[in-house]
């Protein structure tokens, strides 16, 4: 959260990189956030004062996707030993 007191429009320039997941907020509401020199944030404000709050929400895809993957290999463990005691018994009745 910042406050900012500008006295002319003016783009309020954050030195951080800019990724998926940000969202900017002026003075309570949703506000576009910028893309300034190529990898800045930044925030358009009209003449006053304000309170610019910048906000993270990752994406949750990764999340699916390691999940996903932990699921498959605990199938595939549970499959290969189910497997092997059936092909043991199936050997031991021969």
């Amino acid at each position: 959260k910042l406050q900012a007191d500008v006295k002319t429009n003016a783009v309020l320039l954050y030195n951080d990189r800019i990724s998926d997941g940000w969202s900017a907020w002026v003075d309570g509401k949703p506000s576009p956030l910028l893309r300034c020199n190529y990898i800045m944030r930044g925030v358009f404000l009209p003449a006053g004062g304000h309170t610019v709050e910048f906000r993270f929400r990752p994406s949750v895809a990764p999340l699916y996707v390691t999940l996903s993957a932990f699921l498959v290999g605990i199938v595939l463990a549970v499959w290969l030993v189910w497997r092997r005691f059936t092909e043991k018994a199936a050997s031991q009745t021969v």
